[in-house]
């Protein structure tokens, strides 16, 4: 059965105290943006940011999903592990 999502948060991958605290809203879903919402010359820093800040413990059991820089598709995970078969995309 499909799990009824009815908030998704969008975060810029480059905005670190975001990243810090955007689990305290309890959304249903989170997208780390990594393309529109950086800047050129911080992409690689927004991955960084947003790899580490995947490895706190309150995100582990967090649905989420990362546009990545450039790749014209999106990475989507729930807890670092595969998303469910409904979510996976080609």
């Amino acid at each position: 059965m499909s799990k009824l999502r009815r908030s998704m948060l969008f975060l810029p991958g480059a905005n670190a105290a975001m990243l810090s605290t955007a689990f305290i809203y309890r959304p249903d879903s989170i997208m780390f943006d990594l393309e529109d919402a950086v800047a050129l010359r911080e992409k690689d820093t927004a991955r960084m940011l947003v790899f580490h800040a995947l490895q706190h413990p309150m995100y582990q059991d967090a649905e989420y999903a990362v546009w990545p820089a450039g790749s014209g598709g999106r990475r989507a995970g729930r807890g670092g592990r595969d998303p469910p078969a409904e979510n996976r995309h080609p």
